[in-house]
Parts: C-alpha cells; sequence; structure tokens
C-alpha cells in the first residue's frame, strides 16, 4: 500500500492513495500541525474522516467548532462546510470517499475560509 505526498505546507502535510478504494476515491493522511487549521470546503459527495491520533481536535461542521479527540470518526454529507484544527498538538486525520476531481471541485465557504485563514495568520484561498 502506498501513499504519495501531495501537498505541504506550514500547516499540513497530506499523503493520498487513489487505489485503495472503487472508482479513484482518495484515502488521504493529513498531518496537521499544532496550532493550524484547514478547511472551509463543500463537497458534492459524501466524505469519512477519523482521527487516528490528537487529543483535542476541533472540528466544524457548520455549527461551530466542537472537540473531537482520537478514536473519533463521522460521515460528512454531502454540501457540509468543514474544517478542522489542532490547537494544543499535531494531529493525523485519515478522510475517504471522495475523488481528487471532486476535491477539486469543491466550493469555498467564506466566512469559514476566513476564519481558518485567521487561525493560520495568512490567506491560503
Amino acid at each position: 500500500m502506498e501513499f504519495k505526498e501531495v501537498s505541504d505546507d506550514n500547516r499540513r502535510t497530506i499523503y493520498a492513495n487513489d487505489k485503495l478504494l472503487e472508482d479513484n476515491k482518495e484515502v488521504s493522511i493529513i498531518h496537521l500541525k499544532k496550532g493550524k487549521a484547514i478547511g472551509g470546503c463543500v463537497h458534492s459527495k459524501d466524505e469519512n474522516m477519523f482521527i487516528i491520533s490528537g487529543s483535542f481536535v476541533f472540528c466544524d461542521f457548520g455549527d461551530g467548532w466542537e472537540i473531537h479527540k482520537e478514536g473519533y470518526g463521522k460521515i460528512i454529507k454531502a454540501r457540509t462546510p468543514h474544517a478542522f484544527m489542532a490547537p494544543m498538538e499535531d494531529c493525523i486525520i485519515i478522510e475517504s470517499g471522495i475523488t481528487k476531481k471532486d476535491k477539486d471541485d469543491s466550493v469555498k465557504v467564506n466566512y469559514m475560509l476566513d476564519e481558518v485563514n485567521r487561525i493560520n495568520g495568512k490567506n491560503y484561498n
């Protein structure tokens, strides 16, 4: 099983494999760095997420930040805006169920993207 690094910056590193699931749906491993946030996007299809490590991971599924811990999983329903923040330590999140094209075609939610950018201290549109 091979995961390739597909993105890396001061917020996170993403590794992906599009051969594990049918229809080129990706499985992504996201190493979210301490004090950083990602997200603010909406996908047209359901996506799965699971926290592999991280004692306090803040997740926003459109209703404000909630605290979740290692072992938490969720199906993020289509058209649900979402974002993640690791305020106290690095964390690892697995996402699966959508294709690279689905990710590329995702729309951004301005209010959520603004909050992610504020946390990161930089604009990452």
